[in-house]
């Protein structure tokens, strides 16, 4: 009889811990995909940003190269 309660317990106890594995498991890759999207999230912010900046780079070379075509009429 005792032996049958011990053994009862240790499966007990491994499908705890098998669940504890996997419980950890899922919280882990629901971690590396949050990281995941969050790095993303700042990549496409830093693109966005580097677009916006040659965007303007852009505009001041234009408004440049017009200051320039007006002088040389001028």
């Amino acid at each position: 009889m005792k032996l049958k309660l011990k053994f009862k317990l240790i499966l007990i106890h491994k499908l705890k811990l098998t669940l504890q594995l996997k419980l950890k498991l899922k919280f882990k890759l629901t971690l590396i995909f949050k990281l995941k999207q969050f790095l993303k999230l700042i990549l496409i912010h830093k693109l966005k940003l580097k677009l916006k900046f040659k965007l303007k780079l852009k505009l001041k070379l234009k408004f440049k190269l017009k200051l320039k075509l007006k002088l040389q009429l001028e």
